[in-house]
């Protein structure tokens, strides 16, 4: 399947525009005599396109002139051209024959063989993905059909906390493509340290109090800060001491209607008599539930929940081995700590991130790196991610990708 050419009568700030997708010919329609034509135009280099791209386009404009508009308008021609309420016209390859969509009130003379199609149906199998740098919250509302992976749609602050996402956040997603065999041919650096940022304790929201569990909430605040007022406290164990916390709080605040869960948590805290202060028991009761509930979700991770407990319950070693130190220069509820990362080295990075995706109170940024290359980072990684899922895609025909904004913080050398 390929895209070759969409001409629309009017589009926002676009009239009587079409814009080319192919790489070997150049098409044209003129709204005036009703012709669509096309001519061969020199091709780009293969070494280029690469083994797995057919074709390639880039849109110039000064700003305003409509680029980002094309890319809508490409997006909505293709997955919801219900929502094109003027006349257009759709010109593809399928099975290497050209075919055209002809949603105009008049008939169209060709230069070149071409099939009529009334209908998208050639065009159902083709994957399209969106993806801009770009974050102002001016979100396209490109419809259910378009995978949107911008910055926008992922930071968008209506999103429900609990619904389905991918495993941890956007470092999580780098973390993924730093280790595969793809990162070292964008010929970039790997970072070398990354920031945490995390609440020092659980705090009881209305929420709680509604289902009587602020109780247990500040059961869990008070072992915390007893834990932290022991002697010769490391940073990693600070670190390890506020995660814990907040995963137990994770757990309680999405299945608080187990009772038996909340009652077996709530025995193994600590309580006044006990002399070991640990959240290790409690933990474990959470690991166990979910080892007997695979089908449960925890902050919208859908992964092996059990196997990131089991993380979280060592997590003082992991710390420590990714040299955690902490930055109390300025005065904060939250923790700031910085910790090495080394991909050769084999600590838990990615499922830290994903602990931290979960606990919702927490963030977790790469540092000592310039916001060009996280942007650069974060637009490879994200559509390595997705285009590695459309790859296992059985019935897909074919990928079209958008990127807007695709030089936004890529400095040259």
């Amino acid at each position: 399947m390929r895209i070759c050419y969409i001409w629309v009568e009017n589009f926002k700030n676009l009239n009587d525009f079409g814009i080319n997708l192919r790489n070997d010919f150049k098409f044209r329609y003129d709204s005036e005599t009703h012709k669509l034509s096309r001519c061969k135009q020199a091709e780009l280099p293969p070494e280029l396109l690469g083994d797995n791209i057919l074709d390639a386009t880039a849109i110039l404009g000064i700003n305003g002139a409509g680029k980002t508009n094309a890319l809508e308008l490409t997006c909505l021609s293709l997955k919801s051209s219900e929502r094109i309420k003027t006349p257009s016209i759709i010109v593809y390859e399928s099975r290497g024959k050209l075919c055209y969509i002809n949603n105009t009130n008049n008939e169209i003379n060709t230069d070149f063989p071409a099939q009529r199609r009334d209908d998208h149906k050639d065009l159902k199998d083709l994957t399209v993905i969106y993806f801009s740098n770009v974050f102002d919250e001016n979100q396209l509302d490109l419809g259910k059909y378009v995978q949107d992976i911008s910055t926008n749609l992922k930071h968008n602050r209506k999103k429900n906390i609990f619904e389905k996402k991918e495993p941890g956040s956007d470092i999580a997603t780098q973390i993924r493509f730093i280790r595969s065999s793809q990162f070292p041919k964008i010929k970039i650096d790997t970072p070398r340290t990354f920031e945490l940022r995390i609440d020092r304790s659980v705090r009881a929201t209305n929420n709680d109090r509604i289902h009587n569990t602020n109780g247990l909430i500040s059961k869990i605040s008070t072992l915390q800060n007893m834990l932290r007022k022991r002697t010769w406290v490391t940073e990693a164990q600070l670190a390890a001491i506020a995660i814990q916390g907040l995963v137990l709080y994770q757990v309680l605040a999405e299945h608080r209607e187990n009772k038996s869960l909340t009652q077996q948590i709530d025995s193994a805290l600590y309580n006044p008599g006990h002399e070991d202060l640990t959240m290790r028991e409690a933990l474990q009761v959470a690991r166990d539930y979910f080892i007997s509930n695979k089908n449960l979700t925890l902050g919208g991770y859908d992964g092996d929940i059990s196997r990131l407990i089991d993380i979280v319950i060592a997590l003082e070693f992991h710390l420590g081995s990714m040299n955690i130190r902490i930055d109390d220069s300025i005065k904060s509820s939250r923790y700031t700590f910085t910790l090495d990362f080394n991909n050769n080295q084999q600590s838990p990075y990615l499922e830290l991130s994903e602990i931290i995706g979960i606990i919702k109170s927490g963030s977790m940024n790469w540092t000592g790196v310039s916001s060009g290359q996280k942007a650069y980072l974060n637009m490879f990684s994200a559509i390595w991610s997705t285009l590695s899922k459309v790859g296992k895609a059985k019935n897909n025909s074919g990928t079209l990708l958008c990127i807007d904004e695709a030089d936004l913080y890529l400095h040259p050398k």
